[in-house]
């Protein structure tokens, strides 16, 4: 049962927000599990020059090793991440056949697009230059154009959201 609205956001999901928005999503799960990678890779990468130096191995064997790594970190950040939102967006706008928009109504008890989101639902929400996301149960993300908002404002719905 839903009451009256108290704030709508309309926003449009182009290329430029949907990277904004995948970039601040994906610092918290993605990075973390990187990090421990990386720490993982560093400590062969320390072995095998112990290795090599003990062993009076060549030295090109890890310059090598070195530009091997540096690759691997190199497509594990940058490009990896953004090869994974490209298809997430090709696939949301249909093969680039339309652009995304929604509409997102907060009400008094909840929010609603199309279904009904309840407040105590959303774990938490972060903001970023253009965006407001919120993060609501069963890995769902929300966005928000600040712009966006036709009548209300994120400040009236921000009360009702954890922190």
């Amino acid at each position: 049962m839903q009451t009256t609205p108290i704030a709508e956001n309309h926003v449009t999901i182009t290329r430029a927000l949907f990277n904004e928005g995948m970039h601040a999503i994906g610092k918290k799960g993605y990075l973390k599990g990187m990090r421990n990678l990386t720490i993982l890779l560093a400590l062969a990468y320390i072995l095998i020059a112990v290795w090599t130096f003990y062993n009076n191995g060549s030295p090109f064997m890890l310059i090598g090793e070195t530009f091997t790594l540096t690759v691997l970190l190199l497509w594990m950040f940058i490009f990896l991440p953004r090869s994974k939102w490209k298809t997430k967006y090709k696939i949301m706008s249909q093969n680039g056949l339309v652009t995304p928009s929604r509409i997102i109504r907060f009400y008094e008890d909840c929010s609603g697009k199309m279904t009904n989101i309840s407040y105590k639902k959303v774990s938490e929400w972060q903001e970023t230059k253009n965006l407001y996301i919120l993060h609501c149960d069963k890995n769902t993300w929300v966005l928000l154009s600040k712009e966006g908002f036709t009548f209300g404002s994120f400040d009236v719905v921000k009360p009702k959201l954890p922190r």
